[in-house]
């Protein structure tokens, strides 16, 4: 099988979006394992009571409520890449409404992480970040093509499967109707003739 016949296989296509969900997924996890212990030791903090020094809250570093957003992005990554990974984890059964969520998301996912190298790139001089940010981008890039094609694919496939079923259902009535009109003709000549 060359490099376009996996494209053409749904399983095949089926395992390669379930491994890149599947990654999608340990990363947000991971981020959202990590993201915890900033919150609780690295975050800017500001005292409630000055004599009691375990009395405080957070605040946030800037006006932009970064960790805030960061949180939601994290746990919606979290969600839209479960959802997929619920839409398509049996063979050749992919449940097209579970995916919108996934497409949508990451489309958006895709569009910030390619803004946000170009911005790292330009202004900052801390190029990893950059890289970093270039890297997931083509990642998610790779991830969206494919599902994209699952999702084009698994259409066709559950299309052919609804046809071929109504066929098989439907042909024992059709020969009864052609049985019930050939005699219907037969006797039809008998009372003419």
């Amino acid at each position: 099988m060359g490099l376009s016949g996996y494209l053409e296989d749904l399983a095949v296509l089926q395992k390669v979006v379930l491994i890149f969900v599947g990654l999608s997924w340990l990363l947000w996890f991971s981020c959202t394992c990590l993201y915890i212990p900033y919150v609780l030791f690295f975050a800017p903090k500001e005292p409630v009571d000055p004599t009691n020094p375990m009395d405080f809250r957070l605040k946030p570093a800037h006006d932009y409520y970064s960790g805030q957003v960061s949180a939601v992005a994290m746990t919606c990554g979290l969600f839209v890449d479960s959802v997929m990974l619920a839409g398509i984890y049996k063979k050749y059964d992919v449940q097209k409404d579970l995916i919108y969520p996934w497409l949508f998301f990451y489309a958006l996912i895709i569009a910030g992480l390619v803004a946000l190298s170009a911005f790292v790139t330009i202004e900052v001089p801390f190029k990893f970040a950059a890289a970093a940010s270039a890297v997931l981008a083509v990642f998610y890039i790779a991830a969206y093509f494919h599902a994209v094609l699952l999702f084009q694919r698994s259409g066709r496939k559950s299309a052919r499967v609804l046809t071929e079923m109504r066929n098989a259902a439907l042909e024992p009535i059709v020969e009864k109707v052609h049985a019930e009109v050939a005699s219907g003709e037969e006797r039809q000549k008998l009372n003419d003739g």
